[in-house]
C-alpha cells in the first residue's frame, strides 16, 4: 500500500494513541473487571447446570426459592458492612 506523508502521520498517530490507551491504568482495570465478570458468569452457568443435574426438578425449585430469598439479604448485609467499616 502506498501512503502519502499525511496519511502516514495520521496512521502512526492512531497507532500511538491505541498503544497509550491500552497502557492506561483505567483501561487495564476495566478490561480486568470485564474478564473477571466473564469468568464468574461462566462458573455460575456451569454450577447451575451441575445443580440441575444433581438436585432434580423438585429440589432445584426449593433451592432456587432459598437462593432468591438469601441474595437480597446478602447484598443488604454487605452494604451495611461496607457502610459501618
Amino acid at each position: 500500500m502506498f501512503f502519502t506523508n499525511g496519511q502516514k502521520s495520521v496512521l502512526f498517530g492512531l497507532m500511538n494513541f491505541r498503544r497509550e490507551l491500552i497502557s492506561h491504568r483505567l483501561v487495564r482495570q476495566a478490561f480486568s473487571i470485564a474478564i473477571w465478570q466473564g469468568v464468574t458468569r461462566a462458573c455460575t452457568f456451569v454450577g447451575s447446570i451441575w445443580a440441575m443435574r444433581c438436585l432434580g426438578p423438585q429440589k432445584l425449585g426449593v433451592s432456587s426459592m432459598i437462593f432468591a430469598a438469601v441474595t437480597p439479604l446478602s447484598l443488604l448485609a454487605r452494604s451495611i458492612w461496607t457502610f459501618c467499616s
